[in-house]
């Protein structure tokens, strides 16, 4: 963003812009503008309803965008500002977790909160930027850290409130990192059984809080109960997800040692010819931290394990790892899950997991620097993880991203109740149909009026629309035929609906 003037956004024209978007839908709403009135009736795929519900909501982030947004900064500069935010938060979060909550010296505690917030394997998939924001993860984390430490003096029903509404709140912020938060303390907690001292901490916590953790829990369900209503009700409608859809993105070995092409140090390792001489397979899913930094993490924790508690957290590590894990010929424990957990099959990345293990990874290297006893070795080796984690990040132009959405808008009429965008490209080049919905989306923000196209997480029942680029003059009659379809369907008026179909001049 910096190299460009301002202009590069992190991400590319689709799915980063997808979650400005959700963003922005939140800032409308609290706003009370008409076409967002309704928070989980998003005005895409008109006229169907509770499409906030397919994607993450990116509620619980939102603050951090409302604040920009609120000094009048357009869209997009504050979709950029809020990574920065957010970003940032995640790194503060972490370092008062590791620094103040668990005593780590300066060096050791910075580093490893550098870790959490811009590792290698959040830094790769930042296209996704609901992977961002993580710091309620730490606060819930930080909160029963502290509960724990005072089981023995008294009940600590705030702190319990806090760490339930923490995990609530990350849920609202994204899915997975909510979903994963909540599976690793149930692996935590699972593990903490296994040792005699972890396994007493428990007891005495549930005995002198049991009235403050069923209070804590019914606040926290009753917050979460509209998300848990509203993707129910979606659920009930949409397809289930295949087993096949999600196989190809259960993380395999090379995934954990690798951080894709664009990585500074390691890029070069997956060139075609590299590969080939090393016989190795081009991961699909990386989400590596570097050599140096996961064999210090490593270290770390089982250097570490004598600690209370530091024994369940590396196994509790070693199990989400192995549990995660797709091994040759397609076998893999994340099936039981999948088979076992009725939200599980919502999780479709599991390879994000590797987003949400940074947090015993910033554990387990900030074990490691404060064991080196000699601090000049300690330093080096900081700037080494820290260089492993080094990305170019693909990126787009905001000034491009609003030309292609203000062309749109300028022809959408003032008597158009909705409007369905065709991207006319017949005889030109033309990107994947999913940028040309999100041009329509941005579109709408801006316009103020509901637009038949979408993207999300899922298309609604007997939405055929997806394909709406024109390359050919066949593909006219397809698109047309489609879009009189989902007006039967939805029962819509024709003249209700304006197309924008005039040659697009972007690509």
């Amino acid at each position: 963003m910096a190299r460009g003037g301002g202009d590069g956004v992190v991400g590319d024209l689709g799915d980063s812009r997808l979650q400005s978007y959700f963003l922005e839908h939140t800032f409308l709403w609290l706003a009370g503008r008409a076409d967002h009135r309704e928070f989980w009736n998003l005005p895409i795929f008109y006229p169907r309803e509770n499409i906030t519900a397919y994607s993450d909501t990116l509620l619980g982030a939102a603050p951090f965008y409302w604040l920009w947004r609120a000094l009048s900064i357009p869209v997009d500069t504050a979709y950029q500002l809020w990574m920065l935010t957010v970003a940032a938060l995640d790194f503060l979060a972490a370092l008062l977790l590791l620094r103040r909550g668990l005593g780590f010296g300066t060096l050791a505690a910075s580093t490893g909160a550098f870790l959490f917030a811009f590792g290698g394997a959040r830094a790769i998939h930042l296209t996704h930027t609901q992977l961002l924001p993580q710091l309620y993860s730490i606060v819930a984390i930080y909160a029963l850290l502290e509960v724990f430490r005072s089981a023995n003096s008294k009940p600590r029903p705030g702190l319990l409130l806090v760490a339930g509404l923490s995990a609530v709140t990350q849920l609202y912020a994204g899915f997975y990192l909510g979903w994963f938060l909540l599976f690793g303390l149930a692996a935590l907690a699972a593990a903490a059984l296994l040792f005699a001292a972890s396994r007493r901490d428990i007891l005495t916590v549930i005995r002198r809080n049991g009235a403050g953790i069923l209070f804590s829990a019914a606040v926290s369900l009753l917050v979460l109960l509209p998300l848990l209503v509203h993707s129910r009700r979606a659920a009930a409608e949409l397809p289930v997800r295949r087993w096949e859809h999600t196989l190809p993105m259960v993380p395999t070995v090379e995934s954990w040692l690798t951080l894709g092409k664009r990585s500074w140090l390691y890029g070069w390792l997956e060139r075609p010819e590299v590969m080939k001489l090393f016989r190795r397979q081009h991961p699909d899913v990386p989400i590596g931290l570097g050599y140096v930094t996961l064999g210090c993490v490593a270290v770390g924790l089982w250097q570490a394990r004598d600690r209370k508690w530091m024994s369940a957290v590396l196994v509790a590590t070693a199990a989400l790892i192995l549990v995660t894990l797709r091994l040759p010929g397609d076998l893999t424990a994340w099936r039981v899950v999948w088979l076992s957990l009725p939200s599980a099959s919502a999780v479709r990345a599991v390879f994000r997991i590797g987003v949400f293990l940074l947090l015993p990874a910033a554990l387990g290297l900030a074990c490691f620097l404060e064991g080196v006893r000699r601090r000049w070795v300690a330093a080096l080796l900081a700037v080494a993880c820290i260089a492993e984690q080094g990305t170019t990040m693909t990126t787009y132009s905001k000034v491009t991203a609003r030309q292609r959405a203000d062309w749109i808008a300028q022809r959408v009429g003032p008597g158009c109740r909705a409007f369905f965008f065709l991207a006319n490209r017949e005889g030109a080049a033309a990107l994947p149909p999913i940028y040309y919905h999100v041009d329509a989306m941005m579109a709408q923000a801006q316009r103020g009026v509901p637009t038949v196209n979408g993207y999300s997480g899922q298309f609604p029942p007997g939405y055929g629309l997806y394909e709406i680029v024109v390359r050919a003059p066949e593909h006219w009659q397809i698109v047309h035929a489609s879009l009189r379809d989902w007006m039967v369907h939805e029962r819509l008026d024709p003249a209700a609906v304006c197309v924008v179909e005039e040659p697009y001049p972007f690509e």
